[in-house]
């Protein structure tokens, strides 16, 4: 299954993926990030659709499941299977600056080579497996500016 949101030229680099010269970047294109396409309003309509669709709460999140994990450090997007799933150990009662007491619901994801801690309260994106496809395409259903190919 693939899924394909809408895409219109970039209107910066005019298609080419290329704008102004930088020291560290180059001359990519950082309203396309040097692809020459954007996702249409459509488009991002419908992506907004997809990631509503295919999140779920921290909580809910199973050993077996693969999800899609934002490295905000190497700015890429990584698809993970997850090996455990519990509360974190590191979950406490803190006090702030006016002494009002709080719960950091922490919760911890093992994923390969490292673990997650999150908020009980945020949610994960699933990845697009052969378990989440009924998931993908009811939630895509309808939905204009997306083209789902078998």
């Amino acid at each position: 299954m693939r899924i394909q949101f809408e895409k219109t030229t970039c209107t910066r680099c005019q298609g080419s993926g290329h704008y102004s010269s930088h020291p560290d970047h180059g001359t990519r294109c950082f309203g396309c990030s040097g692809s020459g396409e954007r996702l249409s309003k459509q488009g991002q309509e419908a992506k907004a659709a997809y990631d509503a669709g295919m999140s779920i709460p921290v909580p809910e999140v199973l050993p077996g499941m693969v999800i899609m994990y934002r490295d905000h450090l190497a700015q890429r997007t990584i698809r993970c299977t997850v090996e455990a799933s519990n509360p974190s150990p590191n979950s406490s009662w803190t006090t702030d600056a006016e002494g009002v007491r709080t719960y950091s619901d922490l919760w911890e994801l093992g994923l390969p080579n490292m673990r997650l801690s999150t908020y009980m309260s945020g949610t994960v994106q699933l990845a697009l497996t052969s378990a989440t496809r009924d998931r993908a395409r009811a939630t895509l259903a309808g939905v204009p500016g997306v083209t789902i190919t078998e």
